[in-house]
């Protein structure tokens, strides 16, 4: 059974799709056009065998991050699309693409990911009782990226020298870590600032990829990622003290500081072997530990979003394990 051209509307950024069990055949195909759109897709599977197909999602700003398990095989014909960056982490099965129609088959086998651009006529077969996580990401937000971390202007797409990233490769496991993080409802349930955690986690996955698996833009990124002079650390600083209750990104505190996102990245690295984010994090969690002794405030939630802390669970867990102690329970003895 083939379809073609059936979309859904992605969940709003930040924001995610929800866990779903599809167990009836009607609604598998629908719901395959939808997370696999511009693609032909059909099934194959033992009759006998009740279908049995979960997947959850997430939207970063234009890319989406899912988490897909099947009990039967997938097999797709790719159709005419919008160009498209696929981050696979395979985790059990695998999965055989012929990037065209007469090209020699990919194989992506437990334990590995991939980073492939789909392409027109090009095939997907997915086995039996596969389980992956994989990032969908259009050309132009890699391009946007590239362009506010690094100051470069991309004119051709990247192409990467290999396009499977074995188990032993250093980025690897970072992938697999930044994709799993994005499926977690607690990052990503931020409430006002779910938009700019999305956005922050969409650039880290990129940034990943780029740094970390060797492509036509390799040189360039490299050149790009030299530290930020010692003034610039300075002014970042300063931007980053004046704005503690507010939200705040690295963008933000790049611009600030007249000097690049990834350069900034470098320099705090080098300065203080953390980032910029981690930096404001930790001024943040001295200036709450100060609000909570201070007997101006009556909850923990209250404190937590004076210094734009968007999840007040989250702000416990963090505030607990550099202090030692809970923030209701210091807040209690103010």
């Amino acid at each position: 059974m083939a379809l073609r051209g059936f979309t859904t509307p992605s969940p709003g950024l930040g924001h995610s799709s929800g866990a779903s069990l599809i167990t009836r055949e009607a609604d598998l195909m629908p719901f395959l056009e939808r997370i696999f759109p511009g693609l032909s897709v059909s099934v194959e599977r033992d009759e006998e065998k009740p279908i049995e197909f979960f997947h959850q999602g997430v939207a970063l700003d234009g890319a989406r991050v899912l988490s897909v398990n099947f009990s039967h095989a997938l097999r797709t014909l790719r159709g005419k699309h919008a160009e498209t960056l696929w981050i696979t982490c395979q985790f059990s099965g695998g999965v055989s693409i012929k990037e065209t129609p007469k090209g020699a088959p990919i194989e992506i086998t437990e334990g590995n990911c991939s980073v492939l651009w789909a392409r027109e006529g090009g095939a997907l077969s997915i086995s039996q009782y596969a389980s992956r996580h994989l990032v969908n990401l259009p050309r132009e937000v890699l391009e946007s990226v590239v362009r506010r971390h690094f100051d470069i202007e991309v004119y051709t797409r990247p192409e990467f020298e290999a396009p499977i990233i074995s188990a032993r490769h250093p980025a690897n496991a970072r992938i697999r870590q930044l994709i799993q993080m994005a499926l977690q409802p607690p990052l990503i349930d931020c409430g006002p600032y779910s938009e700019t955690v999305a956005r922050q986690l969409r650039d880290l996955i990129v940034t990943t990829v780029l740094l970390g698996v060797p492509n036509t833009l390799s040189k360039a990124l490299c050149k790009a990622s030299t530290p930020a002079p010692s003034r610039h650390i300075r002014r970042a600083l300063e931007f980053m003290e004046a704005n503690l209750e507010n939200p705040i990104t690295i963008d933000m505190i790049a611009n600030a500081a007249g000097c690049t996102p990834r350069g900034l990245q470098v320099g705090f690295r080098e300065h203080f072997g953390t980032t910029p984010l981690g930096a404001l994090k930790k001024r943040r969690l001295e200036e709450a530990e100060k609000r909570l002794r201070s007997g101006r405030y009556g909850t923990v939630m209250e404190v937590a979003y004076s210094l734009s802390f968007g999840n007040p669970g989250r702000f416990a867990g963090e505030f607990s394990a550099k202090f030692g102690i809970p923030p209701a329970k210091l807040l209690r003895s103010a």
